[in-house]
């Protein structure tokens, strides 16, 4: 039986103490090999400031590159090890990674400028763990977003009749209440027993457009589309009481206020766009896209975010690598999530971001 008051392993039987001095050793172990140095003084290691997704991440920084080690390449990874190595002083920066190190090297690469605050340029260089060494990588290539077929009339007027926001993203066109999808149109593959057509699933949710479908055994669902949107409206608007549905999706939400009225942030017209990369599921925090016009007719790409995510810069930067390279780009957060890093990470790419405060719109 454990000692009152030690550390409770993780499932894998590994408690945080011991994997963060496997980590600080591996992490050690991959310095000498990359620089060729025998001895290395660990002057800072942390493994808990900075936790992206399960994955801990090990730094250390001897002399002046700030070395860190991570499991996997998310762009929250990515602006994580960078706030980390802006703290510490760093002017350059070598991340090893465990997994998707393409990808982390696509995130890094567009933090270009000086850091905005002083310390100058943060040199990045993002090398792959192999073994008991690391290899340098290419940069990731983004793969081209899927295309839908057009939905059918019919498809849409449902949508459409019961006042959603009709939103198409990742060649998937869904009907929202307030940012939060209540419906979506998805098309039934031939290959798992489907006819290949378009069909109406209602619900808030992979899970709940199941049950949805399964209740009404296959039937017309525009009756179960009226009662979901009323059950949504009823706890999701303005200044309603506190309920689950007020929590979820409010980078979407937030997106649909300045999709409505862009004069917000100053902009003249947006439309919804996805992501580079979608989110992993309904409840995690995850970036919302727009790309439109500002009010002197250049391109503009909005993202809005809220809480501090690590992950809204580097996704807004890809996103507009996506679609118009040397566009204005604007991250819009609530006023009470502002936060000096994603200021300082913002001002580090080429064009700069540009974070505008908004007041959230369920408050």
């Amino acid at each position: 039986m454990a000692q009152s008051g030690s550390a409770h392993p993780k499932p894998d039987g590994i408690s945080p103490q011991q994997r963060q001095r496997l980590q600080k050793a591996k992490l050690s172990a991959l310095v000498r090999d990359h620089s060729g140095t025998e001895s290395i003084a660990t002057e800072s290691i942390a493994t808990e400031s900075i936790e992206v997704r399960g994955a801990l991440t090990g730094l250390m920084f001897p002399g002046g590159t700030a070395y860190l080690l991570t499991d996997f390449g998310t762009p929250g990874a990515v602006a994580g090890a960078m706030s980390w190595a802006l703290k510490a002083g760093s002017e350059s920066m070598v991340m090893f990674v465990d997994f998707d190190a393409p990808l982390a090297a696509r995130f890094a690469r567009y933090f270009s400028r000086s850091s905005g605050s002083g310390s100058g340029m943060l040199a990045t260089e993002v090398r792959a763990v192999q073994g008991a060494g690391s290899i340098a990588i290419e940069v990731e290539a983004r793969t081209a977003e899927a295309l839908s077929e057009p939905a059918p009339a019919g498809l849409l007027a449902a949508l459409g009749d019961q006042g959603l926001e009709v939103v198409h993203e990742h060649g998937i066109t869904r009907g929202e209440v307030l940012g939060l999808e209540v419906a979506r149109l998805v098309t039934w593959p031939a290959e798992t027993g489907g006819d290949g057509q378009l069909h109406l699933e209602v619900g808030v949710g992979r899970f709940d457009r199941d049950a949805v479908w399964a209740v009404n055994d296959g039937n017309d669902l525009t009756g179960a589309l009226a009662d979901t949107v009323a059950m949504v409206r009823q706890n999701r608007y303005p200044g309603a009481p506190p309920h689950p549905m007020q929590r979820l999706a409010r980078e979407r939400w937030l997106r649909a206020m300045v999709l409505e009225n862009p004069e917000v942030i100053g902009v003249s017209t947006l439309q919804a766009v996805g992501m580079t990369i979608e989110a992993a599921g309904m409840k995690d925090a995850h970036p919302a896209g727009a790309f439109g016009l500002d009010l002197h007719g250049e391109q503009v790409v909005v993202v809005t975010s809220v809480g501090f995510d690590l992950a809204a810069v580097p996704l807004a930067a890809d996103l507009r690598d996506a679609l118009a390279p040397s566009a204005r780009l604007l991250l819009a957060v609530p006023s009470v999530d502002l936060h000096p890093m994603q200021q300082q990470l913002a001002s580090m790419l080429d064009p700069i971001a540009e974070i505008v405060a908004v007041d959230p719109p369920w408050t």
